[in-house]
């Protein structure tokens, strides 16, 4: 399924079913529009490319199962939530964009691979590896196997806590920061569900301790 051509925009309403088709492929390229007014539902091994300046939007999240693979050079973005069962690999070029308004759950072994940017609304749950040079940011809890491989925008020289038995003093210095906007503090009791406990302030570009 192929969308091909500045300003063609494409609207599905409704689900958008593909999971009687094995190995589907869907291409929006050469600034084209893809719009689904409902869920898009896919087999296994569905391969989704979204061309630099094109968008594809789907409105009510992404059911996808094993293999999936999304390669994001221009903008996705997905309302409700993304479930995909195991070996998903989803790969965010510097000029793209994947924005998600829910939760998303990787199953088991996935990759999400990040040089653009990618905000999730919701949760980020499954084993998964997280790596590249973007900016991946979760307004819910991470939990499961996510294991971060992104490269911190400082360099951290001393880090203190201090439980006080009613709570935990932190703090910490850097010897540099790189476009940093800022910090987030989280707390788990079981080091597996995560709370957003602060947000603070980073130096931006610095280099001063």
């Amino acid at each position: 399924f192929t969308v091909d051509g500045t300003g063609v925009i494409v609207h599905v309403y409704g689900d958008f079913n593909l999971d009687g088709v094995n190995g589907a492929v869907i291409n929006v390229i050469n600034g084209a529009t893809l719009i689904v007014h409902g869920q898009l539902i896919t087999k296994n091994n569905v391969d989704i490319n979204v061309g630099t300046g094109c968008t594809f939007e789907i409105l009510s999240g992404l059911n996808a199962k094993n293999g999936s693979s999304l390669d994001i050079s221009g903008t996705m973005d997905i309302g409700g939530n993304v479930t995909v069962e195991q070996n998903a690999i989803f790969n965010v070029g510097s000029s793209g964009s994947m924005n998600i308004d829910g939760n998303v759950n990787f199953g088991t072994n996935g990759q999400l691979i990040v040089d653009g940017n990618v905000t999730i609304g919701g949760d980020l749950t499954g084993t998964a590896t997280v790596s590249g040079s973007g900016t991946v940011d979760v307004a819910g809890t991470v939990s499961g196997g996510i294991v971060d491989l992104v490269p911190l925008p400082i360099e951290l020289i001393d880090f203190y806590a201090v439980d006080l038995g009613y709570s935990v003093i932190i703090s910490w210095l850097t010897a540099s920061e790189t476009n940093n906007d800022y910090f987030i503090l989280y707390s788990s009791i079981v080091a597996i569900n995560w709370n957003v406990e602060a947000k603070i302030d980073g130096g931006g570009n610095s280099k001063e301790i």
